[in-house]
């Protein structure tokens, strides 16, 4: 039975942009689940996935074609749908479809406008299009949903890991600009996700409906989540580890592979204490060019405790 409980708190209808995302999709379900109409934005055709949500929930669903690249164009069929409707939700699902380019610059410049437009672009116009209607009513919930990863700078997906900041912040601010206005914004960054339906790779990458229904219930309590708790986990680790431990991480295979064997025969315990060693010896903006110096460094024997 739908759950009437968040249409009573925040309003009847939600706004979902980036429905053919993983997450978007299975927060637009779990949403009509729980008894509350959809409008879906994208920039190509969402009616087969509107009417499917429709036949599923029983709800009212209406799509909208909508390419921020042109301006107020893309804003009027929006502002159309959104007229005399009690809007309660605003979410805003980044596009990861760059984090599979191999570089910056190997991005073309349709490549970039199209994606500034998707998700910057969108992501903006959108909150100022639904913002004024929740501030006249008093309530209201934006939720904009980047990744896990906006903590730490990812080498060779430099324009992703800029998008994914700039959702974390906009999102941050808008939390103390409305908040006292009845308005909860969150900032949501979830890290891995299975598609519905897929193979759940473990605890730590649930699948979408499980992960978003656990993300739902942080609504009203926590303006800035990963959604999930075993992401909560990943999310404090990333806090704590040095930066050049991330880069490593992020770049190429070729170079990590440097630096991984001088590591793991160590042995888990004398991995531990050995990094535990260097977090404490070494600033957090300690420089990658320093390859050398590091490798030598992990072959000590000062660090086996």
């Amino acid at each position: 039975m739908p759950n009437k409980r968040l249409g009573h708190r925040f309003g009847e209808w939600a706004v979902i942009y980036g429905a053919s995302e993983t997450i978007g999709k299975a927060y637009a379900e779990e949403l009509a689940r729980q008894g509350i109409c959809i409008i879906l934005v994208s920039q190509e055709s969402v009616s087969d996935t509107a009417q499917a949500i429709s036949a599923t929930h029983r709800v009212d669903t209406i799509g909208i074609v909508a390419d921020f690249s042109q301006g107020h164009v893309a804003c009027k069929p929006v502002k159309d749908a959104l007229r005399d409707k009690d809007i309660g939700f605003l979410v805003n699902c980044l596009d990861e479809s760059l984090g599979n380019s191999p570089n910056f610059t190997g991005l073309s410049e349709d490549q970039l406008w199209n994606e500034i437009n998707r998700n910057i672009a969108a992501t903006t116009l959108l909150t100022h299009l639904v913002l004024p209607g929740m501030v006249e009513k008093r309530r209201g919930a934006v939720v904009n949903i980047s990744s896990g990863a906006c903590y730490r700078p990812s080498p060779n997906k430099a324009a992703l890991s800029a998008f994914t900041a700039y959702v974390d912040n906009f999102s941050r601010a808008l939390h103390h600009e409305y908040g006292h206005q009845g308005i909860f914004v969150q900032s949501l960054m979830p890290f891995q996700v299975s598609p519905e339906g897929a193979s759940a790779g473990g605890w730590l990458k649930p699948q979408s409906d499980v992960y978003v229904r656990h993300a739902i219930s942080t609504l009203g309590i926590s303006h800035r989540t990963t959604g999930y708790w075993p992401h909560t986990l990943q999310f404090r680790l990333l806090q704590s580890m040095p930066e050049w431990i991330w880069v490593l991480r992020c770049l190429p295979g070729a170079v990590r592979t440097l630096c991984i064997p001088l590591v793991t025969p160590l042995g888990p315990s004398s991995i531990k204490k050995k990094i535990f060693f260097i977090r404490f010896t070494f600033p957090l903006d300690y420089s990658i060019q320093k390859d050398f110096q590091l490798r030598s460094f992990l072959g000590l024997s000062v660090c086996q405790r």
